[in-house]
């Protein structure tokens, strides 16, 4: 891709399979993560907030489902990852079926009572995966809120509308074998937008769990987000 291309650099990465063990093993102790928010009026005007949309087949009942070629999508071990990094997490397990509009219109909702609180734009991300990241982008087009972060887990899909431009700052990670969503990039079309190629060979599967790698390159992504205690972007 052309470097000068005003959604930024596309860059290719491959990534061993290696888990966050520690993580995995507190989100096993701590079960059924159906809603998680550790907002408080005395830090959340200082945190980094990220509101986290899991992917269609953990919807319902089971927070750990498992497909039959991608594997167990662990949904309590990510939101731990998230907080681990330090982040002040807002997800919870959508019931089966959930409409996209409807739950867009809800997220949308909730981010806007938190920027009305008090919260800057700058200190929220959205990360979305796969449906998650559908919600997410409709959401984004509810919301009037320039500096809010979105991050699109393989979450764009031929289907989207050609016209749509995701807002910025964005980033897109996808794996190259994904074989159900593509790439942002055509509808990337302002600055402070990237897009991350994985070379793992998992496809849509890379975001069932919570691999060092991608979890760390939304953690460093943007650093005038770093907040105490978080390391600060890579160069």
């Amino acid at each position: 891709m052309n470097p000068t291309s005003p959604i930024g650099p596309v860059k290719v990465i491959a990534v061993a399979p290696i888990l966050l063990a520690t993580v995995l093993l507190a989100a096993a102790a701590s079960g059924h993560p159906s809603a998680t928010n550790k907002d408080d009026t005395n830090s959340s005007l200082t945190t980094r907030h990220l509101f986290y949309l899991h992917g269609s087949i953990v919807e319902g009942d089971d927070p750990r489902p498992v497909h039959p070629q991608l594997g167990v999508y662990d949904y309590p071990a990510i939101v731990a990852a998230f907080e681990e990094a330090g982040f002040n997490v807002h997800s919870e397990q959508r019931p089966a079926g959930t409409s996209v509009d409807d739950y867009a219109a809800q997220l949308a909702g909730d981010i806007q009572k938190l920027l009305d609180g008090g919260v800057s734009p700058t200190s929220v991300i959205v990360a979305g995966h796969s449906k998650g990241g559908v919600i997410a982008l409709r959401a984004s087009a509810r919301l009037d809120a320039p500096g809010v972060g979105w991050v699109l887990l393989a979450a764009c899909f031929p289907s989207l509308d050609a016209d749509f431009e995701i807002p910025s700052p964005a980033l897109s990670l996808l794996d190259s074998a994904d074989t159900l969503a593509v790439s942002c990039r055509p509808w990337m079309k302002g600055h402070e937008q990237a897009e991350i190629l994985y070379a793992t060979g998992r496809g849509h599967g890379l975001f069932y769990r919570p691999e060092a790698k991608w979890i760390q390159d939304i953690v460093e992504w943007r650093p005038d987000l770093t907040a105490p205690g978080l390391p600060a972007a890579k160069h």
